[in-house]
């Protein structure tokens, strides 16, 4: 019995060591039209410390971000996105680029104003909390990569949610976690880069992602 109880710990410490992969989905089932803007990733700056999210109800904390992680980001989420053949996504030009404010109700403004520019159907408001690179090599790594990202689609008229999704890794040596295995093996007993990550982040929530019907608007 006392051999179990110990198992049975030690299971428990495994899973509360693992790796957090959160996945949130709330969903219409469908997007009413066919184009799908796609903003520039949101990532909120230390030196304005925690602030609230202008699409979305609660508080993001200042991210803790290296410098290439949200032009990566972007790079890897609109390869993803070009994977759904139902919908249209729409990319601002450099020019048309959302820069966010400090307040909330003016980054709303100009989100609705920019997709009533592009004929959009649906948001892709991408927000970056962390983006740290991997230090050493790929069998010793004196720091491993961490990423946490959130995906929300909203609704171009009013801004509504339509699905939402949130990832989150600091990838852990299998020393430090026996129920890694699979993961480990997948990838090659080694430590990924913060770009393999974010890939690995997108392909699981993007499973639920809903798909695009109707008409455009």
């Amino acid at each position: 019995m006392k051999t179990k109880q110990i198992l049975l710990t030690a299971i428990l410490l495994a899973l509360l060591a693992a790796p957090s992969f959160v996945t949130g989905v709330d969903t219409a089932g469908i997007i009413k039209g066919h184009n799908v803007l796609r903003l520039w990733p949101y990532t909120p700056v230390a030196a304005e410390g925690a602030r609230k999210c202008p699409i979305c109800s609660g508080i993001l904390p200042a991210a803790v971000v290296d410098a290439p992680g949200p032009a990566i980001f972007d790079e890897l989420l609109g390869a993803k996105v070009q994977e759904l053949a139902s919908c249209k996504f729409i990319v601002p030009s450099e020019q048309r680029r959302i820069t966010y404010a400090a307040d909330s109700k003016e980054d709303q403004a100009k989100i609705k104003s920019l997709a009533s520019l592009m004929g959009a159907d649906a948001i892709i408001y991408p927000v970056l909390l962390r983006y740290r690179e991997r230090v050493g090599g790929a069998f010793a790594a004196s720091k491993p990569a961490a990423v946490v990202f959130h995906i929300y689609l909203l609704d171009a008229k009013n801004l509504n949610i339509i699905w939402k999704a949130e990832y989150a890794e600091e990838q852990q040596p299998l020393s430090e976690n026996i129920l890694l295995t699979n993961l480990m093996i997948k990838r090659k007993f080694r430590f990924v880069t913060a770009d393999r990550l974010i890939e690995d982040g997108l392909n699981k929530v993007f499973k639920n992602f809903p798909p695009c019907e109707g008409t455009t608007q």
